[in-house]
């Protein structure tokens, strides 16, 4: 048998131990500890722990403890401020508190509570405005008596704000619905005189939400604003013919609510044929009911805001007097107990009584053989 070479196991030996290691008679590695010479009797296993250290890693040990101390640090800082945020706190006006509460979220609490009773019940609260006296500060320490926020906002709102010792301002909302009218369709009728209109169809309303705007300064309203308007439901308009007999120079059909101006006989003539088969009543003056042949002339007139005395007597008397040659649209025609309106080429309109019994046309101003003219009077310019 071939002996083994006895220089390889010396090189293995060598080897070993210039690494620190050892081989037990069992065969198990042994590691020396230090440079004494001493084995350990750590197994094999354990070399990797070992060798970790020797890298500058950080043993399990000694970072379980920095850990410790981080968090220990970081409880540290945050109750320093939870502590801080729970200590006392004084609403003050001009540097001077007024009133103590247990710590700062009570004091805000108050702050909002005087805001909402500075505001119109039901609105929302946009916008706070306070003056650089009104504050709140942060107090530490103890000996104070604390309210509850209702009683801080009483205190201030009844000791300062209503005194003018400070300054709260409150932009608050609130949505409204209303009716929403929508605006007439108004239209041109060239026989009615101006200033009067006629009701075709009446207007339906509609709905429409409004958001309002208030401004309040320590509870005295200083504004009210409409900012929005959102028609929900547009109705529909009336309409309204509205008159141009009359009108005054330089107005506008659409809004005069004026008399009309009778500048042309041929215009109140022109009105007065609106009112044919009137019913005839003796006495009577009301464009509506009913007239005698006195009472026509006289409310025809009076449409245009020109009075006239109410008997024959009186009319014969009224404008001046003109010649039937000369007669013009307009004139009045006064007969032997009897009156009428001259519309031009002879004809007259007027109200009788008898088979017409009413007012109508005539084709001639000599229409009753019983009836002769006495005057004609000319009202226009008078």
């Amino acid at each position: 048998m071939k002996r083994p070479n006895t220089d390889i196991k010396v090189g293995l030996r060598r080897d070993r131990r210039s690494r620190g290691l050892a081989i037990r008679p069992d065969g198990r590695e042994v590691l020396f500890n230090g440079t004494s010479g001493r084995k350990s009797e750590a197994p094999a296993e354990s070399r990797k722990e070992v060798r970790a250290g020797k890298s500058g890693r950080i043993p399990k040990k000694k970072a379980i403890s920095a850990v410790f101390v981080l968090c220990a640090a970081a409880a540290l800082a945050l109750g320093s401020v939870i502590a801080w945020d729970n200590c006392p706190a004084a609403i003050m006006i001009n540097d001077e508190p007024v009133c103590y509460l247990k710590n700062t979220d009570e004091a805000s609490k108050a702050m909002l509570l005087l805001a909402e009773d500075n505001a119109p019940e039901g609105t929302e609260i946009k916008a706070i405005s306070v003056s650089d006296s009104l504050a709140i500060k942060k107090t530490p320490g103890i000996g104070y008596k604390y309210e509850d926020a209702g009683e801080a906002v009483k205190c201030v709102r009844d000791k300062y704000l209503h005194t003018g010792k400070a300054e709260l301002v409150t932009a608050s909302t609130a949505v409204y619905d209303e009716k929403y009218v929508p605006d007439p369709d108004i239209r041109k009728d060239d026989d009615m005189l101006a200033g009067q209109e006629r009701v075709e169809s009446e207007v339906v309303n509609g709905t429409q939400k409004v958001t309002k705007q208030y401004s309040v300064k320590n509870g005295e309203a200083v504004a009210t604003d409409v900012i929005n308007v959102d028609i929900v439901d547009p109705g529909s308009p009336a309409v309204i013919y509205r008159g141009t007999i009359g009108l005054p120079e330089g107005e506008d059909w659409r809004t005069y609510e004026g008399m009309p101006v009778y500048n042309d006989g041929s215009e109140l003539i022109q009105d007065a044929q609106h009112y044919l088969g009137l019913r005839y009543i003796w006495g009577g003056f009301n464009l509506n009911k009913g007239v005698d042949c006195v009472g026509f002339v006289v409310e025809m007139y009076k449409k245009f805001g020109i009075s006239l005395p109410h008997s024959h007597e009186g009319l014969r008397k009224v404008g001046i007097s003109v010649p039937l040659s000369e007669a013009r649209a307009g004139d009045i025609i006064c007969y032997n107990g009897h009156v009428a309106l001259y519309m031009g080429d002879g004809r007259i309109i007027h109200a009788t009584r008898g088979k017409s019994n009413n007012v109508h046309i005539s084709k001639s101003v000599n229409y009753n053989k019983k009836r002769h003219i006495i005057t004609i009077r000319r009202v226009v310019g008078n």
